[in-house]
């Protein structure tokens, strides 16, 4: 179920950005963390979305998705260099909690790029074991 939801996140995110203006994209760490909280309130189902919000929603969740997608390459590839230890199956769900935490915690940064923010988010929640 959750793997069909992405993928209609997934979709739809993609939909919405071929369309041409206005959508919404993350530029710095308050649209992304504005999207994660949306996306963290989906899971909770209290409330019907609009659908700018599930957009919104799913923007952000695959942001953090590819990211971390990357770091797996990174990881695999130079274990060495990588200076985070994901554990092997990270989901896209908690994926987006760690770094909605993360931005919690750290309102002041919220101005800063996004990509930044989520590499921090991810070293601080699994630094690397020497």
């Amino acid at each position: 179920m959750r793997a069909l939801l992405f993928c209609l996140l997934l979709f739809l995110s993609t939909a919405v950005q071929a369309a041409g203006p206005p959508y919404w994209v993350v530029a710095d760490g308050q649209s992304l963390k504005d999207g994660l909280d949306i996306f963290d309130e989906m899971g909770t189902r209290t409330r019907q979305l609009t659908t700018e919000e599930f957009v919104r929603s799913a923007i952000a969740a695959n942001y953090v998705a590819a990211f971390v997608s990357a770091c797996y390459i990174w990881q695999t590839e130079l274990p060495n260099q990588a200076p985070f230890e994901l554990p092997p199956h990270l989901n896209a769900e908690e994926s987006a909690k760690v770094v909605l935490r993360y931005l919690k915690s750290h309102p002041d940064l919220l101005h800063e790029e996004p990509r930044l923010l989520v590499f921090d988010a991810i070293v601080a929640a699994y630094p690397r074991k020497k």
